[in-house]
């Protein structure tokens, strides 16, 4: 903040240590109150719609979102009989599926256990458009019908496309930059992972 002449606000700042329980366990908290007695400790916090926790769980944000979306759709239990099923189809992807879709790439890798609560509001979600029971079968009318993917697909989907936008160059400049194709000009052979379509990133392995 010093190097490039920025004032820290300390009633804007948060201070939040990532990392396992074990790891969460060393950090002296009462060296570092003494140190920044200004500053505010937490477990987690809120940053552009998405809750992030100590952990990287997501649980508090998925439970935020689930509460979300269910009120959501009791708002608009009301008002379907009211517009055509293609609008009313409609408007339920704009008010649930852009949530659930919202920033999901920082899902990958969760448990699928953890992503169950999303599930559930995406095939009620559907039920609601197809006007059927809290406990038919839904699976078949979402992917038949409405051509919606399970919320783990709809996250791998998620990250392909940025992938490829990526590789397209019509991303931000930082993800283009950041994963890019391994170089095989200065050999004879073509790399093992070029014939794999590995992508070499500034992190510790390849895509």
């Amino acid at each position: 903040m010093s190097v490039n002449r920025l004032c820290l606000n300390a009633d804007k700042t948060q201070l939040i240590w990532f990392g396992t329980k074990q790891q969460l366990t060393k950090p002296d908290y009462s060296s570092l109150t003494e140190m920044f007695p200004s500053f505010s400790y937490s477990s987690s916090f809120r940053d552009l719609g998405v809750t992030l926790d100590s952990s990287l769980t997501f649980t508090e944000h998925i439970s935020s979102l689930t509460r979300s979306c269910y009120f959501q759709l009791r708002r608009l239990r009301a008002i379907r009989r009211s517009v055509l099923p293609s609008v009313f189809t409609t408007i339920v992807h704009a008010f649930i599926c852009s949530r659930l879709d919202y920033c999901n790439s920082l899902l990958a890798g969760l448990p699928k256990l953890r992503l169950t609560a999303l599930q559930s509001v995406l095939n009620a979600a559907a039920r609601l458009i197809a006007r059927l029971l809290k406990f038919d079968h839904i699976s078949t009318y979402m992917s038949e019908v409405l051509h919606w993917f399970p919320i783990a697909l709809r996250i791998r989907y998620k990250i392909l496309f940025l992938v490829s936008k990526s590789q397209l160059r019509l991303a931000p400049k930082y993800l283009s930059d950041f994963m890019r194709k391994p170089l095989s000009t200065s050999s004879l052979r073509s790399l093992h992972s070029e014939d794999r379509l590995d992508l070499l990133s500034l992190g510790p392995g390849p895509l």
